[in-house]
């Protein structure tokens, strides 16, 4: 029993049909569960899409398209969500740093190469989601650490310590 040739773009529509249905459910819309016929189904099709001779072997079609979709739902939904609270703990985990804490530097920056990932190597994700706001906090943090030390040191210790 031979199968029916499946071709690209019908098979990519049924596929992005259940990529709709998952992301529905991980983001908790309602929707029902994946039955097993579903599941069996959508593995069967990208199976058989994989497998079919040339010239209707989809597979690096079918591969580039669906990391193209997750990539798009990572950046578009997972990266929305958590980057802000994210750079908060960034720039406080640097501010442990300023005021002498130990902090987990390989941490940090396996965090920070996550902003220039997500930019799909660029550094631009990481210049406009992470670099401005640190900066601006580097600006009040010394601006804070100035006002302190014209008030609490005299003038020679402070030209010692503004000039560190």
């Amino acid at each position: 029993m031979e199968n029916k040739t499946i071709g690209l773009d019908k098979g990519w529509d049924y596929m992005q049909k259940e990529i709709t249905k998952l992301k529905r459910i991980l983001e908790g819309l309602p929707e029902p569960p994946f039955t097993s016929e579903e599941h069996m189904m959508l593995y069967t099709t990208i199976y058989n899409m994989c497998t079919q001779k040339p010239p209707h072997d989809y597979s690096q079609q079918l591969y580039d398209k669906y990391r193209e979709a997750f990539e798009e739902y990572i950046t578009s939904t997972v990266y929305q969500e958590v980057h802000a609270k994210v750079k908060d703990a960034v720039i406080t985990l640097i501010d442990k740093e300023r005021e002498g804490e130990q902090i987990d530097r390989a941490l940090l920056k396996n965090v920070l190469d996550i902003f220039v990932e997500i930019g799909m190597g660029q550094m631009d994700r990481y210049e406009d989601d992470f670099e401005a706001d640190m900066l601006q906090d580097t600006g009040a943090y010394y601006s804070r650490k100035a006002s302190s030390w014209i008030e609490e040191d005299s003038c020679p210790d402070y030209m010692l310590k503004a000039s560190a």
